[in-house]
């Protein structure tokens, strides 16, 4: 038994591509590497993640256009042709957009096709052939349950055939303890001991305005005057100099340190050198999140998260336990979520202790390994070494 992983992108620092490599890691534990063939349609760039992963195939660095989606899906079909056992393949799609690949194979003798989904692909305005290439999937696999419960009340796939895989976290990386300051000096963050720093990271892209920076810099303006906080903004994009300027016009720019994008390296520093995470998400069109990765990396950190409660971003969260899961417009009890904790060093020691615990339980890799075991196991009974 194989799989043949295809993958939108294997590379890049976003949710889904982390997901991905991390989904297939615990395929090849599973399974042994040997047994794991894997296609990443984008290829590495020089602003990509920097670590070591391999892929048997990638193409272009830069998002591809017609060319490179065609050199794509004729690589997944002479991985799966050109090799013997065809009828012993599993075809893993990372993304329902090229869901319709796994579905043809499928129809060629692949032994089943499984495919991912997270967030706003779903509920803004699918396509019908991948609706249809979902809906035909041996098993559906989903980050979160939110999306999972939208799936099958949609009737876009039956509940007996989707498994709820959270997001791991590398617990050894993102871990509790002290920030590095030459870290910090290379992003220009200045940690001022005697002030309460908030942490949100995410792409600055006019795409993907859902994930509340300019609410968060809106947030901030309103805090009692006396209340020493600051926001560091850890991401890049588009939408950063209408974000640079909202600040400068709202009289709190000083206090907001945008730290550009950050190698993985030295992120955990830009986590331990908060005391609050925020990625308080909207749900609509083209906006929205399946779980959000960073809250639940810088809870490992020991920080109490505050996240939306429009989406699976809710999921991040024991309410009042390791954080809070707030309506992203009520700006109102943002402020006054980030004012209790700010005045409270007690609570967001406890509140940081259960984040890092709750991380620790659900979300180490060991734990994700297990239930993508599990999801497998739907498709293929026979035990996995």
């Amino acid at each position: 038994m194989r799989i043949l992983y295809l993958s939108t992108g294997l590379f890049y620092k976003g949710g889904i591509a982390r997901y991905s490599r991390y989904q297939v890691e615990a395929l090849r534990r599973i399974m042994g590497p040997e047994n794991v063939r894997v296609l990443s349609m984008m290829g590495r760039g020089p602003d990509d993640f920097e670590g070591e992963f391999q892929a048997d195939w990638s193409g272009p660095a830069k998002e591809p256009r017609l060319r490179g989606r065609v050199a794509f899906v004729l690589a997944g079909f002479r991985s799966f042709f050109d090799r013997p056992g065809r009828p012993d393949t599993v075809v893993w799609v990372n993304h329902v957009n090229y869901g319709p690949i796994g579905w043809v194979l499928r129809t060629c003798g692949a032994r089943a096709y499984i495919v991912n989904t997270y967030g706003l692909e779903l509920w803004s305005g699918m396509r019908p052939h991948r609706r249809a290439a979902l809906f035909r999937a041996d098993h559906v696999v989903v980050d979160c349950h939110f999306s999972r419960d939208y799936i099958v009340q949609e009737n876009m796939a039956p509940e007996d055939r989707t498994s709820v895989v959270w997001d791991p976290v590398d617990t050894e990386r993102f871990s509790p303890g002290p920030a590095s300051a030459e870290a910090l000096q290379r992003y220009g963050v200045a940690v001022r001991p005697d002030r309460f720093r908030i942490i949100t990271v995410g792409r600055l892209n006019v795409g993907s305005r859902h994930k509340g920076v300019e609410r968060n810099i809106r947030m901030l303006s309103g805090l009692d005057p006396g209340l020493p906080v600051d926001l560091v903004v850890v991401g890049d994009g588009d939408d950063r100099p209408r974000l640079e300027a909202l600040a400068a016009q709202l009289g709190v720019r000083e206090r907001v340190f945008f730290a550009g994008s950050v190698p993985d390296q030295d992120l955990p520093d830009l986590y331990r050198s908060c005391h609050l995470s925020m990625l308080v998400s909207d749900r609509g069109k083209n906006r929205g999140e399946g779980i959000p990765l960073t809250p639940l990396e810088a809870a490992a950190c020991g920080l109490p998260i505050i996240v939306g409660n429009q989406d699976g971003s809710r999921e991040a969260v024991v309410q009042g336990v390791n954080g809070w899961c707030l309506d992203p417009f009520d700006l109102a009890c943002q402020r006054a979520a980030v004012e209790r904790l700010a005045r409270d060093p007690a609570l967001r020691e406890r509140m940081g202790r259960a984040a890092r615990e709750r991380i620790l339980q659900e979300h180490a890799f060991d734990v994700f390994v297990e239930r993508t075991r599990t999801a497998l196991q739907r498709v293929l009974p026979e035990p996995q070494s």
